[in-house]
């Protein structure tokens, strides 16, 4: 099986793919217990985490990505 993003797992168009990681984070959050999200999950980056290139934070300043953490600030 090939690592990739939640992002990237998500079916659907761009906009299915966001909206699709949205429920499922307002699933995951709505449960008891400890929440995780791995590095880069919780702004939706494209692409697995990698130690040598760091974390894609210039996504924030698209819309689409910035919808994530002011889901995560609402719950």
């Amino acid at each position: 099986m090939e690592k990739v993003s939640m992002l990237a797992k998500m079916p659907g168009d761009e906009w299915q793919k966001f909206a699709n990681l949205r429920l499922l984070y307002g699933y995951m959050f709505s449960h008891p217990g400890k929440k995780l999200l791995f590095m880069g999950d919780e702004f939706g980056q494209w692409s697995e985490w990698n130690h040598d290139t760091g974390l894609q934070w210039h996504l924030v300043a698209n819309p689409m990505h910035s919808g994530l953490p002011a889901l995560g600030g609402a719950i």
